[in-house]
C-alpha cells in the first residue's frame, strides 16, 4: 500500500461502495478523537488550568501540558500502523483519570471518566477489553480507598463515612460500566462478522464480475471469426 493510499484510508472515512472492516473504521474514529483532543483540550486547559494554578495545583497543569503533547505528537506523526497506539489511548486516559481521583477526590465527573475509559476499551480491544476495564475500575477504586492519606481533605467526605458505602459506591459503578461496555463489545463483534461477510461478498461478485466480463468477451470475438 502506498503512502498516499494509506494516508487516505486513515484521515477520510472510507467510502460506503468500498469494502472496509471494522479495524479501518476504528482507525479512522480513533484519529478523529485525536483531532477532537488537539482542538478542545487547549480551550478546557485554559479554564481549569486557572483553577488549578489558584489552588497551587501546578502538577495537574503540568500533566495536562505532556499529555497534550504526547497526543499532538502522535496525531502530526500520523503513525497509523504504530501497534501500541490503542494502550497508549488507555493509559493517558487512567493517568488522568488516577491522578484527578486522588487530587480532587471521587466526586464531580471522574466516575463517568471510569465509565468513558472503558467504553473506549470495549471499542478498541472488545469484549475483552471490556471486562478488563471493569476488572481494572474496581482494583482501582479499592487501592485508592487504602492508599490515599487519611489527611487529603478531598477524600475527606469518603473517610468520613464506613466502608460499606464505598463498596456500594464501586458497586454502583461497576454496574453503570458493564451495562454501558458489554452492548457496545457485543455490537461491534457483530458488526465485524457482518463487515467481513460484506467484503468477501463484495470481493467474491468483483471476480465473478470480471469473469464475467471475459467470457462476455471471447463471445463476441468467436462471433466476429
Amino acid at each position: 500500500m502506498s503512502p498516499k493510499t494509506r494516508h487516505k484510508n486513515i484521515w477520510n472515512l472510507p467510502k460506503f461502495n468500498t469494502p472496509a472492516g471494522l479495524e479501518e473504521y476504528r482507525t479512522w474514529l480513533t484519529n478523529l478523537l485525536m483531532l477532537f483532543v488537539v482542538i478542545v483540550f487547549p480551550i478546557v486547559v485554559v479554564f481549569s488550568g486557572s483553577i488549578f494554578f489558584q489552588e497551587e495545583m501546578y502538577f495537574l497543569i503540568i500533566l495536562d501540558a505532556i499529555i497534550y503533547f504526547i497526543i499532538s505528537l502522535i496525531f502530526f506523526l500520523k503513525k497509523e500502523s504504530m501497534p501500541i497506539l490503542s494502550y497508549i489511548w488507555l493509559l493517558l486516559l487512567y493517568t488522568i483519570l488516577i491522578t484527578f481521583f486522588v487530587a480532587l477526590g471521587p466526586h464531580y465527573i471522574w466516575a463517568a471518566w471510569m465509565v468513558m475509559a472503558a467504553v473506549m476499551a470495549a471499542f478498541l480491544f472488545g469484549l475483552r477489553g471490556a471486562v478488563f476495564a471493569v476488572i481494572l475500575n474496581i482494583l482501582i477504586l479499592i487501592a485508592l480507598y487504602f492508599t490515599i492519606d487519611a489527611n487529603n481533605l478531598a477524600w475527606a467526605n469518603v473517610f468520613a463515612e464506613p466502608f460499606g458505602k464505598w463498596v456500594i459506591f464501586i458497586i454502583n459503578v461497576s454496574l453503570i460500566t458493564i451495562v454501558s461496555t458489554f452492548p457496545v463489545a457485543f455490537l461491534l463483534k457483530r458488526l465485524d462478522i457482518s463487515l467481513k461477510h460484506e467484503k468477501n461478498a463484495t470481493e467474491t461478485l468483483s471476480k465473478e464480475t470480471m469473469e464475467l466480463k471475459k467470457t462476455i468477451k471471447r463471445l463476441k470475438n468467436i462471433q466476429k471469426i
